[in-house]
């Protein structure tokens, strides 16, 4: 009879072992959503119910660094390669309902942050928003400045020109 329990334990410890192995698998990627932000670079997520410590979401760290900080409620992937979701990197997952896709031209980036717009086409970038700031020196090169439609480069001409310290008139 020794033997027969000496073959129960082995396969009950193949079981727990079968059963931690596929609880680790399943818990190397799962979809979540971003419940807390910090601001050292980390998140907190709910993933299906298993919530991650705080986790670090992926950026552009090297030469080029990049900050763009996830928000609450994005939806993400928590990559564990342990297994162990308290130990995750965080991936962005995409749009949702919630978060919908901003713009849908191949050919063209676009970055929205609340009432702010920037989209980078082949030819350039445009900017939107109630206040655009630009710290430093501004050089412009280029055949042409305008501003509401009239041209303010260095080949503008004035209205009402007058020599000595009088004002002339707006640009043409």
């Amino acid at each position: 009879m020794n033997i027969f329990k000496r073959l129960i334990d082995r396969i009950e410890t193949l079981e727990r072992t079968v059963a931690e192995q596929a609880r680790l698998i399943k818990n190397l990627i799962r979809e979540g959503e971003i419940t807390e932000v910090f601001d050292d670079g980390t998140v907190i997520v709910n993933a299906q119910d298993l919530v991650t410590n705080k986790s670090p979401f992926v950026h552009f760290s090297g030469a080029i660094k990049e900050w763009t900080p996830p928000s609450v409620g994005q939806s993400v992937i928590a990559v564990s390669p342990s297994g162990d979701p308290k130990r995750s990197i965080i991936l962005p997952a995409g749009y949702s309902d919630a978060h919908k896709q901003p713009h849908n031209s191949l050919s063209e980036r676009k970055f929205v942050f609340g009432s702010t717009t920037m989209t980078m086409t082949e030819d350039g970038w445009e900017l939107e928003g109630t206040t655009i700031t630009m710290n430093g020196n501004v050089e412009i090169n280029g055949n042409s400045v305008t501003h509401n439609g009239t041209e303010i480069g260095d080949k503008h001409k004035h209205l009402d020109v007058v020599k000595g310290k009088d004002k002339t008139g707006t640009p043409v």
